[in-house]
């Protein structure tokens, strides 16, 4: 793991990284498990063996968003929605900052495709 920069903030630890194998893999690290009470994001630029749900191959070209985020200060009942909601809030802040829409695309649960790429 090459750490460009991290901070906290109220009950949230941000890691930005260059390069790793797959955000997931990072996330589920010990490193990360300091406090139960403490959320995690970790962005990195770059992943050599990204992967989505199952065993699902994630493209991981440069240039692309590759975020994962562990929360464990919220309490949902069923957790599973927060995938679908964050993808539809992506995908409206997305839309604000695009003249035509016609090529962003919403892939669920939460992949945002524009011009057919994640």
């Amino acid at each position: 793991m090459e750490k460009i920069h991290s901070y906290k903030d109220n009950n949230w630890n941000v890691y930005f990284l260059k390069t790793l194998n797959s955000t997931m893999d990072e996330i589920k690290k010990d490193f990360y498990k300091t406090n139960l009470n403490t959320n995690t994001l970790i962005m990195a630029f770059l992943q050599k063996n990204g992967r989505g749900r199952k065993t699902n191959k994630w493209i991981s070209d440069l240039g692309n968003l590759f975020i994962s985020i562990k929360l464990n200060s919220l309490n949902v009942k069923n957790n599973y929605l927060i995938n679908y909601i964050t993808g539809i809030i992506m995908y409206d802040v997305i839309k604000l900052y695009f003249q035509k829409t016609d090529h962003l695309l919403l892939k669920w649960p939460n992949d945002i495709l524009v011009n057919k790429k994640k």
